[in-house]
């Protein structure tokens, strides 16, 4: 007999490693582990068979043992034992030991976390989106006992600097304003970021959220973000830390308090100071960590792709003027993106409502507010995202003030995948093609007036003539009776055709599922069940369309009864 294996030697009991089992290893908390898989990339696993039990978190073996080799597990341990420190000499009374103890915090820095999950720049551009999310995300919630306000202002600093990087290269794509905030979408280095921001309201804090977790993918996040902002600025030619077109240097400029508790700003100071001494050291050096801490071979040119942009700037040449009542941060960047001019009402506004040479002011009021300048068009904010999603200047008329605006289509929805083009869709793509037909059916709208004027007077010249046909129609009748029979008997020749040759295919098709395998009969069957859902999915946008134009026809013809 061969020699029994012993239990947890192989399979998944060696593969996989339950959540209680990894904190003895390690000898760390819940919360510290939690803490220190989410800065490492490490996730639970769901194995085949969970050998101890259903209830357990498993993870991998070899993730556990890569943890016991990182460099941030002693420092973890090192802020426990300093903790215990502090509660020891507040139960004792020793104010002495306790300021000592206050003044020499330990600290540690996650910089070469970074550079282990993304050994390349592309890498790290391919992974902005969640990062982008939730710096956007909490630049705009109110300071608390979890949240603290330096952690704020420094979500605000990078969230700043890099939608200055991204106006200034000209990098935005597309805009869309929904209820959850605003989507970004942005080319840089080659790779697409797409990230939202939320509106700027006053936000109300969840209290069913693990606010712990939120901080700890942050405090990640605001490295990787310091990283990827010095990093596109240098390879550009840029300065950084930027200097602001708005004079908000309380805002942008790093805080002096906020580095001393956070590491990020420390980092970038030491990054910036060993770059000056490579300069003058080596010039020619070509693999410099610091200097470069995510950036492959050949990579550097990649980086460079975000000025393309800048040759279809939607808004080149044009000056915009911004109500107060309208999102003025918003538009200010995707304006700034595209080659705009902007001014708002406010302060550091680099010009007022009086200026010379306005092209444009945004207002979101039913009316103009004071006297209407002749030399600028009015508009509403949604023409600058609209004109923005399709790459060209949208006619003002459409979005006037007061006007009734057309829907506000995603730039992110595929409307050939869906099956479903928006009418408004159809007619923009229509107008960027230049097509001629749509000048005419404008201008025959615009004489629709004039054809329900004449309606009356042709009503009356058809009265006559049908009395006439009508008599004629009598004396042809017998004759034509006998041709409609035929035809009838063509058409009905015809269904029958197509009947039995839907019948013969639908016979096929089920003869082909009885020849399947029971997992091929599966897939097949959730195929169909997806075409036919999103085929119930276009039918009913379609009958809503239809609906809603039913309704503004009857809205139109009782507004023109009323004034006739």
């Amino acid at each position: 007999m061969g020699r029994e294996k012993k239990k947890g030697v192989s399979g998944n009991a060696a593969n996989y490693m339950t959540r209680s089992k990894a904190l003895r290893k390690l000898q760390l908390s819940l919360a510290d582990f939690r803490r220190l898989c989410i800065l490492k990339g490490i996730y639970p696993r769901e194995p085949k068979k969970k050998f101890d039990g259903v209830t357990k978190t498993y993870y991998l073996t070899k993730d556990i043992q890569f943890l016991l080799h990182e460099p941030l597990l002693g420092k973890i341990r090192e802020i426990r034992a300093y903790r215990q420190k502090i509660k020891r000499a507040r139960a004792k009374k020793e104010h002495g030991t306790l300021k000592t103890l206050l003044r020499n915090k330990p600290t540690y820095k996650i910089d070469h976390i970074v550079r282990e999950r993304y050994p390349t720049f592309s890498d790290a551009l391919r992974d902005m989106d969640d990062a982008l999310s939730l710096v956007h995300t909490f630049q705009h919630l109110p300071s608390e006992k979890s949240i603290k306000p330096h952690r704020i202002r420094n979500c605000e600093r990078l969230a700043k600097e890099f939608q200055n990087y991204v106006a200034i290269t000209g990098s935005l794509e597309k805009v869309f304003v929904s209820v959850k905030g605003i989507y970004y979408s942005a080319k840089i280095g080659g790779e697409k970021a797409v990230w939202v921001e939320p509106h700027r309201f006053t936000q109300e804090l969840p209290k069913d959220v693990d606010y712990r977790v939120m901080l700890t993918f942050l405090e990640f996040y605001e490295c990787l973000l310091s990283f990827v902002n010095y990093k596109l600025y240098t390879t550009n030619g840029m300065t950084y830390p930027p200097k602001m077109d708005r004079t908000e240097t309380k805002e942008v400029q790093p805080d002096k308090k906020a580095g001393k508790a956070h590491h990020v700003q420390e980092n970038i100071a030491e990054i910036l100071e060993m770059q000056e001494a490579d300069e003058d050291v080596e010039e020619d050096s070509e693999n410099d960590d610091l200097k470069e801490p995510m950036m492959g071979e050949g990579e550097t040119q990649q980086a460079n792709d975000g000025t393309e942009g800048k040759e279809n700037l939607v808004f080149s040449g044009l000056k915009v003027f911004l109500g107060r009542e309208t999102p003025v941060s918003a538009l200010e960047f995707v304006l700034r993106a595209h080659g705009a001019k902007v001014g708002w009402d406010g302060e550091n506004s680099p010009y007022t409502s009086d200026e010379r040479g306005l092209t444009h002011w945004v207002i979101d009021r039913p009316a103009i507010p004071g006297k209407r300048r002749m030399d600028l068009e009015y508009v509403q904010p949604q023409w600058v995202f609209d004109s923005v999603n399709n790459g060209t200047m949208l006619p003002t008329a459409i979005y006037g003030i007061g006007v009734t605006l057309p829907p506000h289509l995603s730039p992110f929805v595929d409307d050939e995948a869906q099956g479903y083009v928006p009418k408004y869709k159809a007619y923009l793509q229509r107008l960027r093609d230049g097509d001629p037909e749509l000048f005419k059916e404008s201008a025959v709208a615009a004489n629709d007036d004039f054809e329900e004027g004449m309606d009356g007077l042709e009503n009356a010249d058809e009265n006559s003539e049908a009395e006439e046909e009508e008599s004629k129609h009598e004396v042809g009748s017998d004759s034509g009776e006998h041709e409609d029979d035929d035809e009838e008997m063509e058409e009905d020749l015809a269904k029958d055709m197509t009947e039995t040759k839907e019948e013969g295919e639908k016979e096929s098709m089920e003869l082909a599922k009885l020849m399947m395998s029971r997992k091929k009969r599966n897939l097949y069957e959730r195929m169909v069940h997806g075409k036919n859902r999103k085929s119930d999915e276009v039918q009913r946008l379609e009958e809503r369309r239809e609906e809603i134009e039913t309704k503004k026809a009857k809205k139109r013809r009782t507004k023109s009864e009323r004034t006739q």
